[in-house]
């Protein structure tokens, strides 16, 4: 099978729509099918067979909502990629292969916007900005078919879709009288209802971290990096559950990249920053954040594919920080270390579908009043307590799911302590550590 499948793994699973549509998409959950016809699109190419081969590699990114479409018409090639907000068109000629994706229409022209994106081509490594025709602002890649393995195309193809769609979005909004939004009718609109909610846990989320933050800030038993936690913890939190898009995600993003930046910025310094950003995204008007949240269909993934993954072998030293805060009597801060842990897991990596089947069923029972509410999902309290009985039942389900699947594959549910918020996330923790997936 080929190296992709190896990288990513190869699974099947009966509940991919409940748990792969929260958090950000990955491309890394195919079946052995579609490694098959990358496999095959390779093979084509090195004989020169270059139709056949982009026609593999198309089934290859089809993951069959509707996010890849394609036309062919002797030996030409027309196609269709969706990412989000946006949309990518190719054409595939006699010697060439172009693929374009218009990320706004220009009202008037500012300099504001040409100069930023005229920095941003320094940036990306396939593809250039550019101005078509009817003044749209685009993304184009084009390129020899010679020299256009599948393996530049899916890289170059990614690289147009990933930046299009993040910066849409951003651009509108920050250069409105200049741009205004373009090619984007294929996304849906969610309920109104269901925009209220999301922007309502939102802004809980964010404004119980803040009070939380404000209370304690000063309080000599809460150091600067069990805040961090705390306010980590929220921002990952927000993004995975409500998924939002444009500033909202931005701002998560600028925020771990402040946390981890090595500079010479203190801990205190950094809380602060961090705290800023989240100020900001409150000061948004409710129609601005509801805004951000809608349905749409993707073909690439942001984050990284890792195949045997324990938790605590990349946490180690958080691992240690939460039994600490656990033995000196602060529960909050501990727990924050939990979610920062499975927060930070979602939002930076794919891992093996079982662990984040298990990485959402935490979310599940810790965050249930919203998921419950809003999303339909089972509910693992009884009264004020989780449901012990309830969470085993849904351990052995997912157990017997990918059994067969993988060697070895046993979840022990003795270990999962229901106790308290504070036992459960610990234990549950615990309990995926203790998985062996190769």
């Amino acid at each position: 099978m080929s190296w992709f499948a190896d990288i990513l793994g190869n699974w099947k699973t009966e509940k991919t729509d409940e748990y792969l549509s929260f958090g950000r998409f990955s491309d890394a959950y195919k079946n052995k099918e579609k490694y098959e016809r990358w496999d095959a699109s390779i093979d084509l190419f090195r004989s020169g067979k270059t139709i056949s081969s982009y026609l593999a590699f198309l089934d290859y990114l089809d993951h069959g909502q509707g996010n890849v479409s394609y036309s062919q018409v002797g030996d030409s090639l027309e196609f269709t990629i969706i990412q989000g907000s946006k949309k990518i068109t190719g054409m595939v000629g006699k010697d060439y292969v172009r693929a374009e994706c218009k990320v706004a229409q220009m009202i008037q022209s500012e300099l504001g916007y040409m100069r930023f994106l005229a920095e941003k081509n320094y940036e990306l490594k396939y593809s250039r900005y550019s101005l078509d025709e009817h003044d749209c602002v685009c993304l184009v890649f084009d390129s020899f078919l010679l020299d256009c393995s599948p393996f530049k195309l899916y890289y170059a193809l990614k690289e147009v879709a990933l930046s299009a769609d993040k910066l849409d979005d951003i651009l509108v909004e920050e250069f409105e009288k200049g741009l205004t939004p373009v090619d984007n009718d294929h996304i849906t609109e969610l309920s109104a209802d269901l925009k209220a909610a999301k922007r309502t846990y939102l802004r809980s989320t964010l404004k119980d971290t803040l009070d939380y933050y404000d209370q304690y800030e000063s309080d000599s038993t809460q150091s600067p990096g069990g805040l961090s936690y705390v306010l980590l913890a929220a921002g990952y939190k927000i993004d995975y559950l409500t998924q939002p898009e444009a500033y909202s995600l931005e701002a998560v993003e600028r925020i771990q990249r402040l946390y981890y930046s090595r500079d010479d910025l203190d801990m205190v310094t950094k809380n602060r920053q961090i705290v800023s950003e989240y100020r900001r995204i409150l000061q948004r008007d409710d129609a601005m954040i509801e805004r951000e949240f809608y349905q749409s269909i993707f073909t690439f993934g942001i984050t990284k594919p890792i195949g045997s993954y324990r938790l605590t072998e990349i946490f180690t030293q958080d691992w240690k920080n939460f039994l600490w805060y656990r033995k000196h009597d602060l529960p909050h801060i501990a727990i924050a270390i939990a979610d920062y842990i499975v927060g930070y897991s979602l939002f930076n990596f794919a891992p093996a579908q079982p662990i984040r089947e298990l990485l959402h069923l935490y979310y599940e029972i810790m965050e249930r009043d919203y998921l419950v509410a809003t999303h339909a999902a089972t509910d693992f309290w009884k009264e004020d307590e989780i449901n012990q009985r309830a969470v085993r039942r849904e351990l052995k389900t997912i157990e017997d799911r990918y059994e067969d699947q993988i060697m070895g594959f046993a979840l022990d549910a003795r270990l999962v302590d229901c106790s308290s918020r504070l036992a459960f996330a610990g234990s549950f923790l615990q309990m995926i550590d203790q998985i062996k997936i190769s």
